[in-house]
């Protein structure tokens, strides 16, 4: 064991050193640290078969080559679609980590729902950033991630990635939607909405698996404030009275709430005591 550990920091320090002197004369190769490190992390993976060094491996890896090639071309806008290869990497470390010993079947599921589905949103944002510039925006980055943890979360059955899932996509929304139009102002009297993604982000996980009904209230409960704030604060600050026309769908959340709680309330009276 010491012997592999003594080859692995040893072929580490080698590499990076030899970066290191290659940067000093060629000033554009700097993200070949990076890419170094990566190397040396998937290298002491296989090594010392420790799976967990693979996920910093491969975004080490993905990252560093990224950034080379944004370095040589001077395309740092490329951001705007290769965003989601970060998640690809984080997707393929999970699964050569499953092979050196990370994890069960479980890991190496939710590794290529990752990596899948990074590819699948680094092709639709390239020929969405392709096809209509215009309609593209930087909020794209946080709408699309949260839309891939909350696709990830359905695909994985893991229903806790649905909360960040869902909150991400939440906020990237708004933005994508304020960016748009320009109306920055509207922080004022949306901010409230953000509270309502949580409590939103909180129902989806209950509903696709997450066991906790009091997480279930407490989401209903934020949506419901949410809502409440909402309407209050564009009533007066966006002067838009015509808000209220929709006051009754707050008595409509109220309602679905209460019958939710009748039903789970008999469901539970109904079941036989052990």
């Amino acid at each position: 064991m010491q012997k592999k550990a003594g080859i692995t920091w040893g072929a580490i320090l080698v590499s990076l050193g030899l970066i290191f002197l290659l940067n000093n004369f060629i000033p554009q190769s700097w993200p070949l640290i990076l890419i170094g490190l990566g190397v040396a992390f998937l290298l002491a993976t296989i090594i010392n078969r420790l799976g967990g060094l693979a996920i910093s491996g491969m975004l080490f890896l993905v990252l560093g080559l990224i950034l080379q090639y944004q370095t040589i071309s001077g395309y740092w806008a490329s951001w705007l679609f290769l965003w989601p290869l970060v998640t690809t990497a984080l997707g393929a470390g999970l699964i050569f980590g499953n092979l050196f010993g990370m994890g069960g079947k479980k890991v190496r599921l939710t590794g290529w729902v990752w990596f899948l589905t990074g590819l699948l949103f680094t092709t639709l944002s390239y020929a969405w950033y392709s096809q209509s510039p215009a309609t593209y925006s930087w909020a794209w980055i946080i709408l699309g991630l949260g839309l891939q943890f909350v696709l990830v979360s359905l695909l994985s059955r893991l229903p806790g990635l649905a909360i960040p899932g869902v909150i991400l996509a939440g906020i990237g929304g708004l933005l994508y939607w304020q960016n748009a139009t320009g109306d920055w102002a509207s922080w004022s009297y949306a901010w409230p909405l953000v509270t309502g993604a949580v409590g939103l982000s909180f129902i989806v996980a209950v509903l696709t698996g997450l066991r906790s009904r009091a997480l279930l209230w407490v989401g209903l409960y934020f949506v419901f404030i949410s809502a409440v704030f909402f309407f209050i604060f564009g009533a007066f600050f966006a002067r838009d009275w015509a808000l209220f026309t929709y006051w009754p769908l707050l008595l409509i959340l109220l309602g679905v709430g209460i019958l939710y709680h009748g039903y789970t309330r008999r469901r539970s009276a109904a079941k036989p005591s052990a």
